[in-house]
């Protein structure tokens, strides 16, 4: 399934200027657009800049040479000794003496701020960064400098080594999605030390249960740029935001005259970035993940699985939001980029606003509540499954109340005179039947036949093997092997049911399922009612039988369809967008093949394609909005197959109001090793 989240707030912010406006102090929270751009030396009214880092010590006597915008130049001697007159004449003395390097970049900004004459001013953040900036706009403060070994321009590289100061005007957006609400609605955090995703009450919280075990999340933004012109080879990165922000109400996004929070000084009201007119990752923590843009028109993905797993194992989140922006290397390059234009929460067309994207594999946490003609197979991985529904509710087994009973499936011969398998079902204190929201499940008992546990090589199942399939019964019982409390005598024992001898008498057990020598306390399965006088006790409570054949193997025509329709089944047939999940049911049906005709399509099985995928997309536009290709995000699009018909769990995002949307589905044909594709393009529902 995948769980769309739209954004709570968003905004951008930019330090760009006009020519009656300051863009730095401007406020664009509720513009249609999310604008990403960096300009390089093309604005007159912006003033040149440079930042700078420290990578280790620097040596006594090392020099920082600054011109300004009236071509004035000042030498920085950096120096290590205690006396004033330890520097070169001319110089200007920066002291570090004792000091290492986390505190250079607060000491030169005192040291530059404090020279008079000088049209260049300093400033400083707590990643220890140091900000340059011209006081005078324009080209005249495109101006060089020279650093000492060991100082380096913010985003320099071996194959980019920046000399000079620029006029850099760029954007950075800022985004904040409600995680506390999604984990109120989705998330119940268990108590989990075998990491099995399984309470076990110890009360240690450490995992997320279900399927949102192996959730993944990408935030996705969606690009709405016009036009011919799109910057393209460049890196956008994102990171955790420290600080909130206020959105605000402006929306001039072309002359910037609208004033307030937050904009490139501000986060709100009442909180500042670490550097005014700056915005560094001092306010934001990597996430480690970025994005390239390579063609220039398509949609921003970022992978921020393991932030969004971190923040809802938490008791209290601490999500401030998201903070995107170019990667340094591109913000100091000698390139301009503009602009990439992307929807905010704003736009009247909520295709076009970002998203979150949860995908969980779900489809391995569905139950087959009505397989009335799953066929089964030989030597293949068989689910059964045991309900105790009463009154339309599940609810606990009630367990026999003498002796230690396990529950355990049986699969016999058809005259049950002959025990195939044996196979205890699930615990359900260890291992219990959970939902995909991880929520155990009460009433519900599943036993597992494994590839080998029905062995069609098996002497006794290979000879009753006719016309290909095993005809057999199965049943469901409780057992214990130790229970005295129940006898039965010779003569009333049932076929095909456990027993242990109490007494011998006149009864020979070997007739009827025994050893050739039995003894009091033997188990042995009934292969017929007895006579004489002899008794055991009954080790099994039988809760149900029903019939079930195993085949060897499917035909190969069973595998290869010549015409596939489908039919897809929709409570009420429609749709309703309120962030609410649909179970919708898809029917394949081979239209070549000979079925009844007075059976409509709902009553016909579907046929068994194997791994089957959905696609959604909107009829109108044909726009995509779930992709097969999420199949890489944990089989978020796989469907499940419960022997009568295929389903899946689908989220009804807000984001598809008033959409028609239409399926599509994929699998992979067995002989040719291709997908095949599967549609009814005459197929529509409204989602109202």
């Amino acid at each position: 399934m995948i769980i769309i989240l739209e954004p709570e707030k968003d905004n951008y912010v930019t330090n760009i200027k006009t020519i009656k406006n300051d863009g730095s102090k401007a406020n664009t929270g509720h513009a249609a657009t999310l604008d990403l751009f960096k300009l390089y030396n093309e604005n007159k009214y912006a003033k040149s800049w440079a930042a700078f880092k420290f990578t280790d010590t620097i040596n006594n006597g090392s020099t920082l040479t600054l011109i300004d915008s009236n071509n004035i130049s000042k030498t920085f001697e950096f120096d290590t000794d205690a006396g004033p007159g330890s520097v070169a004449e001319g110089n200007i003395r920066v002291n570090i003496a004792g000091q290492n390097s986390t505190a250079y970049a607060s000491i030169l900004k005192a040291t530059i701020n404090a020279v008079s004459n000088f049209e260049i001013s300093a400033d400083s953040n707590s990643n220890n960064e140091l900000i340059l900036k011209q006081n005078k706009a324009g080209s005249s403060g495109d101006t060089t400098f020279t650093i000492p070994t060991n100082m380096v321009h913010v985003g320099t590289s071996a194959t980019n080594t920046i000399t000079k100061f620029a006029r850099v005007d760029y954007s950075t957006l800022l985004l904040k999605f409600d995680l506390n609400a999604f984990k109120s609605n989705w998330i119940t955090l268990i108590n989990d030390t075998n990491n099995d995703g399984i309470d076990e009450d110890d009360g240690v919280k450490n995992d997320l249960p279900g399927a949102f075990r192996n959730l993944k999340a990408k935030l996705i933004l969606k690009d709405v740029t016009t036009g011919i012109s799109k910057p393209k080879d460049y890196t956008l990165k994102i990171y955790k935001l420290l600080k909130d922000f206020e959105e605000g109400t402006g929306k001039d996004t072309v002359h910037f005259s609208d004033k307030g929070f937050t904009d490139f000084n501000n986060f709100s009201s009442n909180v500042e970035w670490d550097v005014s007119d700056f915005v560094s990752t001092s306010d934001a923590t990597d996430l480690t993940s970025s994005f390239s843009v390579v063609k220039g028109d398509e949609d921003l993905k970022f992978d921020i699985t393991d932030y969004v797993k971190s923040e809802l194992v938490k008791d209290t989140l601490d999500d401030k939001g998201f903070l995107i922006k170019f990667d340094d290397t591109n913000i100091y390059d000698a390139k301009s980029y503009f602009a990439k234009r992307l929807g905010s929460r704003h736009l009247v067309n909520k295709k076009l606003i970002p998203e979150l994207r949860i995908t969980i594999n779900d489809a391995s946490y569905n139950i087959p509540v009505d397989s009335f003609n799953k066929k089964r197979y030989l030597n293949n991985v068989e689910d059964f499954y045991l309900f105790n529904l009463t009154s339309g509710t599940l609810s606990n087994f009630s367990v026999p109340s003498t002796g230690s009973y396990t529950l355990k499936l049986k699969i016999k011969s058809k005259d049950n005179k002959k025990i195939y398998a044996t196979i205890t079902a699930n615990s359900t204190s260890s291992n219990p039947i959970v939902n995909f929201k991880g929520e155990k499940l009460n009433g519900i008992r599943r036993a597992q036949l494994t590839n080998t546990s029905l062995s069609k090589f098996n002497s006794a199942v290979s000879s009753d093997i006719k016309n290909g399939k095993l005809e057999s019964n199965y049943e469901w019982v409780w057992n214990d092997d130790n229970d005295q409390t129940y006898t039965v005598s010779s003569g009333s024992f049932i076929v095909g049911r456990k027993y242990k001898i109490k007494t011998i008498g006149t009864t020979n057990f070997s007739l009827i399922g025994a050893g050739s020598t039995p003894s009091v306390g033997e188990i042995f399965f009934a292969t017929g009612s007895g006579d004489g006088t002899g008794d055991a006790y009954e080790l099994e409570r039988s809760i149900i039988s029903n019939r079930v054949d195993f085949y060897n193997s499917e035909e190969s025509n069973e595998s290869r369809y010549e015409n596939l329709i489908t039919s897809i089944k929709i409570n009420e047939n429609k749709i309703t967008a309120d962030n609410s999940t649909n179970s919708i049911e898809v029917y394949f049906s081979d239209t070549k093949k000979e079925f009844d005709s007075v059976k409509v399509p709902y009553e016909l099985p579907s046929e068994n394609l194997g791994n089957v995928f959905y696609q959604v997309y909107d009829v109108e536009s044909g726009k995509v909005l779930i992709d097969y290709n999420d199949q890489t995000d944990n089989n978020a699009t796989l469907m499940f197959y419960d022997g009568e018909k295929y389903n899946f769990n689908f989220f009804a995002s807000k984001l598809f109001k008033n959409m028609r949307i239409n399926f599509k589905f994929k699998y992979r044909d067995n002989f040719s090793n291709v997908d095949k594709f599967i549609f009814n393009e005459k197929y529509s529902v409204r989602v109202v």
